[in-house]
C-alpha cells in the first residue's frame, strides 16, 4: 500500500502495513521502527530456528535443543520491558507461555510440549483479537490508528459517522482472529504428526506464509471497498499507478503540441 502525498511533485511514501510498529513521524521515527521490526524478527524466528538446528548438529538431544533455542525470544522480551521500563501484558503473556511449556515438557520429558507453544500462543492471541470486535473499536482499527496517528482526526470521523468504514475493519478484524486461529490449529497437527526435527523449519515457512497472506488479503480488501481512499483521499490509487498515467498524458500532450 502506498501513502498519497497532497503535492504532485512529492515522491510516495510506502503506506504502513498491520504488524509493523512504525510511527509515521519522520525518517527517524521510521527507522528505528524498522530496526525494531527487524530484531523482533531476528530473536523470535531466525535464531530460534537457526540454534535449534545448531545445537541438534552438535549432538544435543531434541528437547535440550528445544528449551535452549526459546531463549532468545524471552531474553529480547526481557530486554524490551527492562529499555522501556515498563511491563507490558503482552510480554508477561509470552514470557508466561515459555516457562509454562518449558515446565511441562521437562516434567513429561516430550519435546512435543515445547512444538505447540508457538500454537498456543498464536491460538490465544487469535481468540483475543476475536473478541476485540464486540469493543467499542476492533483491534485492526486500533493498530491502524497507531500506525497513521497523522490520520487520527479523519479516522475519527469516518469511525463515527461511516456504518460501511466501521464493517470494513471488523471483518478484517474477524479475518485476522480466524486466520492466526487456523495458523494455530495446522501447528498443533505439525507438533504431533511430523517428525520433531523437521517442525520448527516448517513452522518458519508458515509464519511467514500466513502473514502474507493476511496482509494480501487485507490490502486487498481495503482497496477493492474504497476504504484507502476513504482514509487518503479519491485521488489515491495503489503502487502510485494514478500518478504515472498523469504523467504519461502530459507526456502525450507536450509531444502534440
Amino acid at each position: 500500500m502506498s501513502v498519497p502525498t497532497r503535492h504532485t511533485d512529492e515522491p510516495e511514501q510506502p503506506a504502513p502495513q498491520l504488524g509493523h510498529t512504525a510511527q509515521q513521524r519522520g525518517p527517524a521515527a521510521q527507522n528505528a521502527g524498522r530496526g525494531e521490526f527487524a530484531m523482533t524478527l531476528l530473536c523470535d524466528l531466525v535464531l530460534p530456528l537457526g540454534l535449534f538446528y545448531v545445537f541438534r548438529a552438535a549432538g544435543l538431544s531434541q528437547l535440550v535443543a528445544l528449551l535452549l533455542s526459546a531463549t532468545p525470544p524471552a531474553l529480547h522480551t526481557l530486554y524490551t520491558m527492562v529499555r522501556h521500563r515498563r511491563v507490558e501484558t503482552i510480554g508477561v503473556f509470552v514470557l508466561g507461555i515459555v516457562i509454562l511449556s518449558s515446565a511441562v515438557s521437562v516434567i513429561s520429558g516430550d519435546p512435543r510440549a515445547v512444538l505447540v507453544r508457538g500454537a498456543v500462543l498464536t491460538g490465544l492471541i487469535a481468540l483475543w483479537i476475536l473478541s476485540t470486535v464486540l469493543l467499542a473499536r476492533p483491534f485492526v482499527f486500533r493498530a491502524l490508528e497507531a500506525l497513521l496517528p497523522g490520520k487520527r482526526q479523519v479516522l475519527d470521523q469516518l469511525w463515527r459517522e461511516d456504518p460501511d468504514f466501521r464493517s470494513v475493519w471488523q471483518r478484517i478484524t474477524v479475518l485476522w482472529g480466524l486466520g492466526l486461529l487456523a495458523d494455530a490449529v495446522i501447528r498443533v497437527i505439525m507438533a504431533y504428526t511430523l517428525p520433531v526435527d523437521s517442525v520448527p523449519a516448517i513452522e518458519g515457512v508458515l509464519y511467514i506464509v500466513t502473514w502474507i497472506a493476511l496482509q494480501v488479503v487485507t490490502q486487498l480488501w481495503l482497496s477493492r471497498t474504497g476504504t484507502l481512499r476513504k482514509i487518503f483521499g479519491p485521488d489515491f490509487r495503489m503502487f502510485g499507478r494514478k500518478r504515472k498515467c498523469a504523467k504519461d498524458s502530459a507526456g502525450v500532450e507536450a509531444t502534440g503540441q
